[in-house]
């Protein structure tokens, strides 16, 4: 955009049209002038413009802006979908679905990605399809409502018998924890998006590449979530006893032929600075679970070093290590390694779980 144009932009904008505000605000965006891109933005929203409701709503819910921002995000997608705006009832979907900031409900969220679908939501029609699909729906693929009346949360909530690897340190499999098709969905969902994957600094508490992770990894945010990965992490929790509130966000990991994540410690150093305040902000990593989103490669197995223990999953099965003792205490004989497919890609999905919900921010 020349600067002509982004003048007559702000000149409007300055005048009160919402429109030119939200034009202005996605102009900024892509000049890499944030801040002023949200005041605009911000600008739109307060005047009841719809699309820049959703867009701040989303954004708000990635954590820019105030310590309030979540229920302010939460808020301006309501009104957004209110307005009937299909993406913004997509994302009030998930949110009711995971009981993020309102009410949960499944019944709810089923009700609502229905309406986005039929508001014409991309998003919410390939979620609706996916889920019917995956609950054995044989209905026409525009009929949301017939769609929508085959899908429940309750088989979600029945998980398959523990096949015990490991007493102490528990490690345990779960054949069939997934079915196929939710493995592709997730693959399908991230693979154009991976970046190196990374570790926490000991002393920031931040993530930081090292050579002895090679693989690659796409974490999901408030505004990724989708209502299968809700429903996945329903069964998680099932599985587990873990609430999803003491879960982090979870993770998609790619392995490539002769990536790894050399051995290492899924628990948290608390003699570590970084790391001591991120266990009290969020608590000890008490639990590990990973599901193999495929098995067309070879090689890549999860090692346990210290037990003599590997595991490979087959595609929709998932493995579950404690990685504190009996007492509480970090266990040093859950160290572990993702070894590295000899033949084509490994594909995992990770969920790490903390002995408690994160504490609220100031």
């Amino acid at each position: 955009m020349t600067p002509p144009d982004l003048q007559t932009l702000e000149r409007a904008a300055e005048a009160g049209d919402a429109n030119a505000q939200l034009a202005l605000a996605q102009a900024l965006d892509r000049l890499r002038r944030g801040k002023e891109a949200v005041t605009w933005l911000r600008r739109a929203a307060d005047a009841g413009h719809p699309m820049a409701q959703t867009m701040l709503g989303a954004r708000l819910l990635m954590g820019e802006g105030r310590a309030e921002a979540w229920g302010e995000g939460v808020g301006l997608l309501l009104a957004a979908h209110e307005a009937g705006m299909a993406d913004a009832t997509t994302m009030i979907a998930v949110l009711t679905g995971m009981g993020a900031g309102l009410t949960q409900s499944w019944p709810g969220a089923f009700d609502l990605l229905q309406t986005a679908a039929e508001r014409g939501s991309i998003r919410g029609r390939a979620q609706l399809l996916a889920l019917a699909r995956e609950h054995g729906s044989t209905a026409a693929g525009e009929d949301w409502a017939a769609l929508r009346a085959g899908l429940s949360d309750q088989p979600w909530r029945a998980t398959p018998e523990p096949d015990v690897l490991s007493e102490a340190p528990y490690i345990a499999a779960y054949r069939g924890f997934i079915s196929p098709a939710a493995c592709t969905w997730m693959t399908e969902r991230v693979r154009s998006r991976l970046k190196r994957a990374e570790v926490f600094d000991p002393l920031t508490g931040k993530g930081r590449v090292q050579q002895d992770r090679s693989n690659s990894a796409f974490q999901f945010n408030a505004i990724e979530f989708d209502l299968m990965i809700a429903l996945v992490r329903l069964r998680i929790a099932a599985a587990t006893g873990a609430p999803q509130e003491r879960m982090e966000p979870p993770q998609i990991f790619n392995y490539q032929v002769g990536e790894t994540f050399a051995p290492h410690y899924d628990f948290l150093d608390a003699a570590s600075p970084g790391l001591a305040k991120d266990i009290a902000d969020r608590g000890q990593r008490t639990a590990t679970l990973l599901i193999y989103l495929n098995d067309d490669f070879e090689g890549g197995d999860t090692a346990f070093p210290e037990l003599a223990l590997t595991f490979r999953g087959r595609t929709g099965d998932a493995v579950l290590f404690h990685n504190l003792d009996a007492a509480g205490a970090p266990d040093l004989r859950t160290r572990h390694a993702g070894l590295p497919p000899t033949k084509g890609e490994k594909w995992l999905f990770s969920q790490w779980i903390r002995d408690h919900a994160p504490t609220p921010p100031e």
